[in-house]
């Protein structure tokens, strides 16, 4: 791979605004990005990244309707992914010395989606699909299969994990759980609701109202690129300010930096090779772009989603574990390492190196 093309990625705007909004608390500036203003771009982002994943869909299924087919398997590996994911991440959590309770909620937290992830992951997408518009690099729908992989990694980490605990104690009964309200929260939580409901737009007025779509999406794409670099200084203020909660981790820390790093190469290892299945078995539907974006949700930790719905069912687990890990050492790595190895994994499987 061209070293220039791999520093382009490094220092693009948006990555050098999260190592700025890193460094803006490591030399005690006193920046601060209003709560309101941060909240605001998050739902610009989702929303955009929702209108253009349900509109892609549409068209590409008037251009190819076998799409279909790719479209439902690759739910379906979602959801294989987030379920494995959540076991396999539970029993190496408990390994290295997390509570039953922690081992669980962690898992919850690293099965579910990153929404910040997700947003920086179709920024580099676009981008490179946007430098060769004649080829098959990103199609623009892969987002919408968030919902999958959220849903299914914090549903299988809240029912496993209370068996689980209800074993550990020996009890007959398990805690009550309010099993509807936990699927409510797991398929219209803040974040996959308003990607859904950008799904939903972008479907209803590809269809009925492509002209005003359009003129929506124009607004969209301009705004963009600005507004995720608004939202990635904040992040980055988030994340290195989360840091010295990881003491809290004592003696398993260096473990849990390891299992931080290391465990979301894994699934997203994982869910590359299913969307290169995907692509071997229907040529000309999914890109290496489309492939990089799965691969970075799978591999992502959420922070924002999953952790209110896992702090209700499993209130046993301490969130000073699983949050830190998850913004403060996987979300930063992510963005600045793994990042430039999935790209060049997926680019390496689709012969575009």
């Amino acid at each position: 791979m061209d070293l220039s093309i791999l520093l382009g990625d490094l220092f693009a705007p948006a990555m050098l605004f999260f190592i700025i909004g890193m460094l803006t608390v490591f030399i005690k500036s006193d920046l601060e990005i209003p709560p309101e203003i941060t909240k605001a771009a998050a739902i610009f982002l989702l929303i955009s990244i929702g209108i253009e994943g349900g509109a892609e869909a549409v068209y590409a299924l008037q251009k190819e309707a076998g799409l279909l087919t790719v479209i439902l398997a690759t739910a379906g590996i979602a959801i294989v992914v987030a379920t494995i994911s959540v076991v396999f991440n539970a029993t190496i959590f408990s390994k290295i010395g997390f509570s039953t309770a922690d081992a669980w909620a962690t898992a919850g937290v690293y099965g579910a989606v990153s929404s910040a992830t997700l947003v920086a992951a179709v920024g580099v997408a676009e981008a490179a699909a946007k430098a060769v518009p004649g080829e098959l690099i990103y199609v623009g729908w892969m987002p919408a299969a968030n919902v999958f992989l959220d849903a299914a990694g914090v549903i299988a980490a809240i029912f496993l994990g209370r068996m689980a605990l209800a074993r550990e104690s020996r009890a007959k009964q398990a805690i009550s759980i309010d099993k509807k309200g936990l699927f409510h929260e797991a398929l219209v939580g803040y974040a996959i609701w308003l990607m859904l409901a950008g799904v939903i737009v972008g479907v209803l007025s590809s269809i009925f109202s492509p002209d005003r779509l359009d003129s929506a999406n124009a607004f969209f794409d301009e705004m963009f690129a600005g507004i995720l670099c608004i939202y990635l200084i904040d992040m980055g203020m988030l994340a290195a300010r989360r840091l010295g909660e990881l003491k809290a981790l004592g003696s398993r820390l260096v473990l849990a930096i390891v299992a931080a790093f290391g465990l979301p190469q894994i699934w997203a290892g994982a869910a590359m090779l299913g969307m290169y299945g995907l692509h071997l078995a229907f040529p000309g539907m999914v890109g290496w772009g489309d492939a990089f974006v799965f691969a970075a949700m799978a591999g992502s930790a959420s922070y924002i989603s999953a952790p209110p719905a896992l702090r209700a069912a499993i209130p046993e687990a301490n969130p000073s574990t699983y949050l830190p890990m998850a913004l403060a050492l996987t979300f930063p790595f992510n963005l600045l390492v793994s990042f430039p190895l999935w790209k060049m994994m997926a680019q390496a499987l689709w012969g575009a190196l």
